[in-house]
């Protein structure tokens, strides 16, 4: 998250009282991704917060080992998100 989004977070602060903070990360042959997304515990609304996805290694690995590396490559989203985010978060679920 940039600091130009700062205001919006401040906006969504103000409306909601509980925040969860979730992140997905999934791996295939070809591709990974991971996505965190903050989300309203009242009304279950969810809000984008940061996405980002990479082509899979050329060499050829095995599916338990692209998805570990995707679940390194979450845990260091996870790191960001928190050292930028300044809501106070109730659950982190990872």
């Amino acid at each position: 998250m940039t600091s130009r989004n700062a205001h919006q977070i401040d906006i969504l602060r103000s409306k909601i009282d509980k925040v969860d903070l979730l992140v997905y990360k999934d791996a295939l042959l070809k591709a990974m991704c991971k996505v965190a997304q903050l989300r309203n515990q009242e009304s279950r609304e969810v809000a984008f917060g940061i996405g980002e996805n990479r082509v899979a290694p050329i060499k050829i690995m095995l599916v338990g080992n692209l998805e570990m590396q995707a679940a390194v490559n979450g845990v260091r989203l996870l790191e960001v998100v928190l050292n930028e985010i300044d809501i106070e978060l109730d659950q982190i679920v990872h």
